[in-house]
């Protein structure tokens, strides 16, 4: 367990200095408007939405590949193309079009190791799932002192460069995690969870209950065809069709929505608006996370600033760990992991793709004051529906 706790530390930190400072980045270093900014930033998750799905189905597919090997090949490949910004001139006319490329290749491997991490967890976690919170903290706990860390760094040094900096470091550490981790149950090969005969098993036996199995389905071949089978599995299109179903992924998606402008340009806009030097802007973050902490636990001046970071860092922990465990709730056993990459896609990219661009649009030609109403708006509508879903039995 603390190795797998040390693995959402690190894969945290790292994130955080993608997530939280590329906008930042982008903006300061590079010189881009913030409907650049936005543009860039909503590829992000256009390409997650249908990498994760992909990624995950080809860890369900691959006999040899297993969670810990998909987690480490997406690690290894998003380090290599996100650090590629190493080699972008900084007032190149093709700068743009460079950072885009680099954004989309990372985009298709960083964006899948949240979601691997999430399952890896709740596997490892098996009948004591309800813990998951208790290994999620963590990662809170490492976000905020990254993004502490990464603000004062940049304030001593003066260097826009610590973000990439720091990623490649975290990266390098969580690689060498994932590669000493050891997951118990997990095969080495998918091939080795194929049912097989027991050495010293009675041969007699095994023909006896062949025979059987072969009598049982003839004196009922002809029942089945009557009617159809009761407690048969539903498929994965009518699990997430049912009326509660999309009403809370709808839910998750306009959630995503608010949480990508807040991501995007809280940043730019404390730096604009409040004139808040990098460390502040690195200082809000542990603040948010002050609230993150006990409520992941007990799941199943300026200076102004850092108390609303407190009412943050609470919305999104309560929306992260119960959405967690609704989405359990409503999968079909069969569906769990499925349920779960559905829900990280919503969260971060559906909602992350319009927020971005709506809200860098909004941002450069209203301002942030009609950019931060959208955010209300969204977020009133968002708690009307969860509230009818709540009425609703299945």
């Amino acid at each position: 367990m603390l190795i797998l706790k040390a693995l959402n530390f690190f894969g945290a930190a790292a994130a955080a200095n993608t997530y939280l400072y590329t906008s930042y980045f982008y903006f300061q270093y590079f010189q881009l408007s913030k409907d650049q900014v936005g543009t860039i930033t909503s590829i992000t998750p256009l390409v997650s939405l249908v990498a994760i799905p992909c990624v995950m189905y080809l860890g369900d597919t691959i006999k040899w590949l297993t969670m810990k090997r998909l987690l480490l090949i997406c690690n290894i490949l998003g380090t290599i193309f996100w650090s590629l910004h190493l080699f972008v001139p900084q007032f190149s006319p093709i700068r743009i079009y460079l950072i885009i490329a680099i954004v989309v290749a990372s985009a298709i491997s960083l964006s899948s190791c949240g979601t691997i991490q999430d399952a890896l967890t709740i596997s490892v976690l098996g009948k004591d799932k309800d813990k998951y919170g208790q290994q999620r903290l963590y990662a809170s706990v490492s976000w905020g002192l990254s993004s502490l860390l990464t603000g004062y760094l940049i304030d001593i040094t003066n260097n826009y460069w610590i973000p990439i900096y720091l990623f490649i470091v975290f990266s390098i550490i969580q690689t060498s995690i994932i590669c000493c981790l050891h997951v118990e149950g997990e095969a080495e090969d998918k091939s080795d969870q194929l049912p097989t005969v027991t050495e010293g098993q009675d041969e007699e036996q095994s023909i006896g209950n062949a025979d059987e199995s072969v009598n049982a389905s003839d004196d009922t071949a002809n029942a089945d065809e009557a009617q159809p089978l009761i407690g048969t599995t539903p498929t994965l299109y009518s699990s997430v069709f049912k009326p509660k179903t999309v009403l809370f992924f709808t839910t998750i998606s306009l959630l995503g929505f608010v949480f990508a402008i807040i991501g995007a340009y809280l940043f730019i806009y404390l730096s604009l608006v409040w004139k808040a030097s990098p460390t502040l802007l690195g200082l809000t973050t542990p603040f948010s996370v002050l609230m993150e902490l006990p409520v992941f636990y007990y799941s199943g001046g300026n200076y102004l600033i850092l108390l609303i970071e407190i009412t943050h860092g609470a919305s999104f922990a309560f929306q992260w760990a119960a959405g967690i465990e609704l989405t359990q709730q409503l999968a079909h056993p069969k569906y769990v992991q499925t349920f779960i990459g559905i829900f990280c896609s919503l969260s971060n990219n559906a909602g992350g793709i319009i927020g971005n661009t709506i809200g860098g649009f909004v941002y450069e030609f209203y301002g942030y004051y009609y950019m931060w109403g959208i955010c209300l708006i969204v977020l009133i509508v968002s708690f009307v529906l969860f509230s009818i879903s709540l009425k609703i039995r299945k």
